[in-house]
């Protein structure tokens, strides 16, 4: 696995975009191991990327290392992730990279409260409500499992994500016509928002 971090390093973009993606699949394997290894920081640099498919393996990379304990999801925000991953929202024009990116933030805002703070004090939830109204349902489901996880303990949280429009977003995405999983992820948020528009 150090190897593999070292790759990470090169000046090769096709070996920067493997030496990641198998550090995606390594993680989902045993997160701890990834982290150990030393990549985090160099997945991060990969987030800022000219080549999309770079971004998107650092981005898969980094999903799979938050998921799981509550002390991976802290290295992911250590690394200084957060800011990198709302500039990817922000800025990508590729739903595929903003697709992981939401996921990552997801998997991050599903720990702890400190987490979730940090989430927000990074702007995540005003640049994650307008990928609710594209027409790409994968990236629209891990903005929505993002935003209910932000929301779901904490009463500013929630707020927040009122301000920032989620509830007239979700509220379409909950209406029939939409496809099944997506639309009770939506009415699910929005029952955790407390608007019942479903």
């Amino acid at each position: 696995m150090p190897l593999l971090a070292a790759l990470l390093r090169s000046d090769q973009h096709a070996l920067q975009r493997q030496a990641a993606a198998a550090l995606a699949t390594l993680a989902a394997q045993s997160q701890q191991a990834v982290i150990a290894s030393g990549a985090l920081p160099l997945l991060v640099t990969l987030l800022r990327s000219d080549q999309l498919a770079v971004q998107m393996a650092a981005a898969a990379a980094l999903r799979s290392c938050a998921a799981g304990s509550q002390g991976n999801k802290d290295a992911v925000v250590a690394s200084d992730a957060l800011r990198h991953l709302v500039l990817l929202l922000r800025d990508s024009n590729q739903g595929s990279v903003q697709e992981q990116a939401a996921a990552t933030l997801a998997n991050i805002a599903s720990g702890s409260e400190q987490n979730k703070d940090a989430v927000v004090a990074v702007g995540a939830l005003p640049l994650l409500v307008p990928l609710l109204h594209l027409d790409e349902p994968l990236l629209q489901m891990q903005a929505v499992w993002a935003i209910r996880n932000i929301a779901s303990s904490s009463q500013l949280h929630r707020m927040a994500a009122d301000a920032a429009g989620a509830i007239p977003a979700l509220t379409a995405l909950s209406q029939p016509g939409q496809p099944g999983v997506l639309q009770q992820a939506a009415a699910s948020a929005l029952h955790l928002l407390g608007a019942q528009g479903c």
